[in-house]
């Protein structure tokens, strides 16, 4: 009977796989199989969020926007850091950028060669776009980095915030079981008032 009922959950599965699966080109859908496992891509496939990761991630592949060879290599890099699809996505579109200012500048030498009539950049010249590449691939990543760092700090404050509201139920519940729940309740509502006036008054500043 066990083997029976996992064979129809198995089977129900595959149909519902079968229904959502895009025609990818070389099956991108396999290769994010892979990276989740079999049974965290059917759940993720049944979660609309996470779906339009997935969906994502084939869009860019699809577009043209990233070699397949590329995300690949991106999708086995991530699984053996154990890294998120948001990780992934973000670094397919990290490449598709560089990629197009790449392609924006080589844009941009070959009109300079045009408008000059001459068949390369003088040398000091192109020196000085290279320079100026490496330094905007530089704050490319940097903006990467505080993204990363951002993000770390809203996650940190949320647990505080959470954290510090689960103190505060506590101590008023000890409060209220004491039969001083009033007097706590007064306290807490003038102390609260006065942080938040001396906030407002810091920011005028």
């Amino acid at each position: 009977m066990k083997y029976f009922l996992q064979t129809i959950i198995a089977s129900a599965d595959k149909n519902f796989m079968n229904a959502l699966k895009k025609d990818t080109p070389n099956n991108i859908q396999d290769w994010i199989r892979e990276f989740i496992g079999g049974r965290a891509y059917i759940r993720a496939m049944k979660n609309r969020s996470e779906r339009n990761k997935i969906y994502k991630i084939e869009d860019l592949v699809e577009s043209g926007a990233v070699d397949l060879t590329e995300a690949r290599a991106m999708l086995a890099r991530a699984r053996d850091k154990n890294q998120s699809m948001d990780d992934v996505i973000m670094e397919l579109e990290r490449s598709y950028s560089l990629k197009n200012f790449k392609s924006g500048l080589n844009s941009q030498k070959s009109l300079n060669s045009v408008a000059t009539n001459k068949t390369q950049i003088p040398s000091e010249l192109q020196l000085k776009i290279d320079e100026l590449e490496k330094k905007v691939v530089a704050l490319h990543n940097h903006l990467f980095a505080l993204e990363e760092v951002t993000r770390g700090l809203v996650e940190r404050a949320v647990m505080d915030a959470t954290r510090i509201h689960g103190i505060e139920s506590v101590v008023m519940a000890l409060a209220h079981g004491s039969g001083i729940g009033a007097d706590a309740e007064e306290m807490y509502s003038r102390t609260t008032g006065e942080f938040l006036n001396k906030r407002k008054n810091l920011l005028k500043l």
